[in-house]
């Protein structure tokens, strides 16, 4: 079947959501009210208000029974029940860590983040902690919030300030941010106390800290995309020293993929490569990133919005369907 290697990707046709190949060759008929990408050999799909999982021939391996799913990771998926429960199954659809966690965040690393309610809070707060592969809680429900482990660290919040934990759940960098997020390629973004942005390293120490920052997007292939001026400033992007390779002059600056980045100009998108070159012209109201050499694109906006796809030529594999 074709598509059986290689990714499917959603499309919308007369109000029901099929799938396509990286061709644009519809290779899972139009039947489900909702679905999302496949990830490895399953996607997340619904036919009607429950959430299963199915195959790249649209098969479901797993029944909708589930009010809300994320994605598999490292082998297993947490999902939501009837409860407002959370647990997780694995790809054969048996539950591993049974549904009894008010909240509850993908694996990475081997471990896996949950919550549940903390009765002693005003307006009955989460409390988060974190299990392994077997259900085990290898760190204590302690934090307010937390984020996934990513290079091995996690960003967690404690006592209203945000640091990193590592796998022992021994803080590597103490909590003194307003807001911390996920290391990628060596770095983070973090807000400061003071409402500074700047990145720092998995040692804790800002590396990349101008003051005129006003927002600041993650690393990718080397660069990442930051704000400067006014509240409606302009975006350029800097590499891992601080300095900017790319100018600001851009009005919205995605993370680069597969050498690409998708910008806006005039409230119109495009894609320019690391040198700043237009690849692909402005023509969007919205665009992302490219995975496998393909990356979905919108036109219009509101009741007129239509997805569709291009390759990194620009060239439509699916023109734009409402």
């Amino acid at each position: 079947m074709s598509g059986v290697n290689q990714p499917l990707l959603p499309v919308r046709l007369e109000g029901k959501l099929g799938y396509i190949d990286k061709t644009g060759k519809l290779v899972i008929s139009p039947r489900f009210d909702w679905a999302a990408p496949f990830t490895g050999r399953l996607a997340r799909a619904a036919p009607g208000d429950k959430i299963g999982f199915i195959d790249q021939a649209g098969t479901f391996v797993i029944p909708p029974l589930f009010e809300w799913a994320e994605d598999f990771s490292e082998g297993l998926a947490c999902v939501d029940n009837e409860e407002e429960k959370w647990g997780f199954i694995e790809q054969e659809g048996n539950q591993i860590i049974h549904c009894q966690y008010d909240a509850a965040g993908s694996f990475s690393a081997g471990l896996a983040y949950v919550g549940i309610w903390d009765k002693t809070k005003k307006g009955h707060k989460y409390k988060y902690g974190f299990v392994d592969k077997t259900g085990k809680l290898v760190i204590p429900f302690q934090f307010d919030s937390c984020r996934c482990f990513s290079e091995n660290l996690a960003a967690v919040k404690l006592n209203g300030k945000w640091g990193y934990i590592d796998k022992t759940g021994q803080f590597v960098i103490e909590p003194r941010f307003q807001t911390a997020w996920d290391f990628v390629e060596g770095l983070a973004k973090v807000i400061r106390l003071d409402k500074k942005c700047g990145y720092i390293n998995q040692a804790g120490q800002l590396v990349i800290y101008p003051l005129n920052f006003l927002c600041h997007e993650r690393f990718s292939e080397g660069l990442a995309g930051v704000m400067i001026g006014d509240e409606w400033g302009d975006w350029g992007y800097i590499d891992k020293v601080g300095q900017f390779v790319l100018k600001p002059q851009y009005h919205g600056a995605e993370p680069f993929s597969e050498g690409l980045a998708a910008v806006c100009i005039n409230d119109k998108y495009g894609y320019i490569d690391h040198s700043g070159r237009v690849v692909i012209p402005f023509q969007f109201d919205a665009a992302y990133q490219f995975i496998d050499g393909i990356a979905q694109v919108k036109v219009g906006v509101d009741a007129d919005e239509k997805t569709g796809y291009i390759d990194n030529s620009g060239r439509f594999i699916w023109v734009p369907t409402a």
